[in-house]
């Protein structure tokens, strides 16, 4: 294991988010097989590798795979509650950590009066540090039921009210 935290673009403006950077050789013939720790623990399935970069590949997190194939298994699919919004992690200096995800672009259809600029420090219970808890807090039992968002704009923390809207991810 050689980093943690990566992101890992799949295309069409989506990525994996928290993936494990490794140095274990990847190709295609064990793709989609097991890193395991020194321990033998399966931490990660791995998924793809960098082609121009000689032995820098990635896996997905063993959490994150455990969670996708519960809900192929029980839905058929993979949805997520979508504020309508898109966010990149930067620095900001009022932010718990002095990191937040801050708002680059509304879509017309957003599930709230969000802004550019806007820093999300919170959805629901959880607070936000990464793209990862952003995409585990809008979960598929969050999609058109009610939950507060807490921003940072300005100097102020702001409330959003919003029922996030269900997005077929993956099935």
């Amino acid at each position: 294991m050689s980093g943690l935290k990566r992101s890992l673009p799949t295309g069409d403006k989506q990525a994996i988010f928290d993936v494990i950077q490794t140095d274990a050789a990847i190709n295609p013939g064990n793709s989609g097989g097991p890193l395991v720790n020194v321990d033998g623990q399966v931490i990660g399935v791995n998924t793809a590798i960098v082609p121009e970069a000689d032995g820098i590949g990635f896996a997905v997190p063993a959490d994150t795979v455990a969670e996708v194939v519960h809900e192929l298994i029980t839905y058929g699919a993979v949805e997520r509650a979508s504020l309508g919004v898109s966010v990149a992690r930067r620095v900001v200096d009022r932010a718990p950590g002095g990191h937040a995800l801050v708002v680059t672009a509304v879509r017309d259809n957003s599930a709230g009066t969000f802004e550019p600029g806007d820093a999300i420090v919170a959805v629901g219970d959880r607070d936000i540090h990464s793209q990862n808890d952003l995409l585990r807090a809008l979960r598929r039992d969050v999609a058109n039921r009610k939950v507060t968002v807490v921003v940072l704009r300005g100097d102020h923390e702001v409330s959003i009210e919003c029922r996030p809207r269900s997005v077929r991810t993956f099935g």
